[in-house]
C-alpha cells in the first residue's frame, strides 16, 4: 500500500465508558490500517484531559 496516508481517528469517550463498544471501534480500526487514538492510551504528562481531548479531535480526521 505504498502512497497510503495514514488516518487518525479519535474514539471519545472516557475509559470507563462502554468498554465493550469502545474495544469494538478501537479493533475495528486498526483492521481498516487507520490509527486509533484513545484517552486511555495517553500520559496525564500530556496535559489536563480536556485540553488533550480536543487536541485530538483537532488533529484527528474521524471522530467517533
Amino acid at each position: 500500500m505504498s502512497g497510503r496516508r495514514n488516518i487518525d481517528v479519535m474514539i471519545s469517550s472516557t475509559s470507563k465508558d462502554l468498554p465493550d463498544h469502545r474495544k469494538q471501534a478501537e479493533d475495528a480500526v486498526s483492521r481498516a490500517l487507520m490509527s486509533a487514538w484513545t484517552m486511555e492510551h495517553l500520559t496525564a504528562t500530556l496535559g489536563d484531559a480536556i485540553s488533550v481531548s480536543l487536541e485530538l479531535v483537532d488533529k484527528s480526521e474521524i471522530y467517533i
